[in-house]
């Protein structure tokens, strides 16, 4: 079975493209639902283009946050520093990249942020994650989109030239120490899966994780009976901890 070389699998490519934007936005928000990878694929970026930045690259997390909270100030001590002037003021002349994650969360005044951040004589670049623009003046949206999928008219022909999706799938499933063989019951009930999936990257990991208990054609039968058998433990947001949730997150 084919396996991606390196990077993110069905996100080759991607990275670099977001990495060329940066020449000429400020700010760029990766756009797309719940569980699609946006995350990752920022943080995948922010260690391509490091070496461009030589005032650092920072990440904010803002998951868990709301319209009432200091923003600002979460995000300045984040950041290690004192105030967002304070991050503009140590960024000029040193290029910075800051990453803002999961700007959902408090939509308005994440793009008050993002603003400040890049206003002035900063030379501060912001990368935002969100499942909605930001609606802010310069704003270049760059949608994040879910894996593909294998179309439904696909046979048992094709199964030597897998999906993304399928590959996500095996790739996670062999890291859980899953043993069952890539036979042609057990790799068309992964078509299936990934198809019922949606090619949501998160939710395809969540699923994979469990192979290692669970057989692919268990899990299939599963899905459309208890989708919080796919639960995994410690460690996660509350809206990321199910597969329940991640589809709930990404449907809303």
């Amino acid at each position: 079975m084919l396996e991606s070389a390196v990077g993110l699998i069905g996100r080759e490519g991607v990275p670099e493209a977001i990495a060329g934007l940066l020449r000429d936005y400020r700010l760029i928000t990766l756009v797309g639902p719940g569980g699609v990878g946006k995350t990752t694929l920022a943080n995948d970026l922010a260690g391509q283009v490091a070496d461009r930045f030589v005032g650092g690259v920072y990440v904010a997390e803002l998951a868990g946050v709301d319209q009432d909270d200091d923003l600002a100030a979460i995000v300045a001590r984040q950041l290690d520093a004192s105030s967002l002037e304070g991050l503009r003021l140590r960024s000029v002349g040193q290029p910075t990249l800051v990453v803002l994650d999961n700007c959902e969360s408090a939509l308005a005044a994440s793009r008050d942020v993002a603003v400040d951040l890049t206003s002035g004589d900063s030379d501060i670049t912001v990368v935002a994650t969100s499942r909605s623009p930001l609606y802010a003046l310069g704003e270049r949206l760059f949608p994040v989109r879910p894996l593909s999928v294998a179309d439904d008219e696909s046979t048992d022909e094709t199964f030597d030239e897998p999906s993304a999706a399928e590959l996500l799938f095996l790739r996670r499933a062999k890291e859980s120490g899953a043993a069952w063989p890539q036979d042609e019951t057990n790799l068309s009930a992964v078509r299936q899966l990934t198809r019922q999936l949606n090619g949501l990257p998160l939710a395809i990991e969540l699923a994979a994780a469990r192979s290692r208990a669970l057989g692919p054609m268990e899990l299939v039968d599963l899905l459309d009976r208890q989708l919080d058998v796919l639960i995994r433990p410690g460690g996660m947001q509350e809206r990321h901890h199910s597969l329940r949730s991640v589809i709930e997150a990404s449907y809303e």
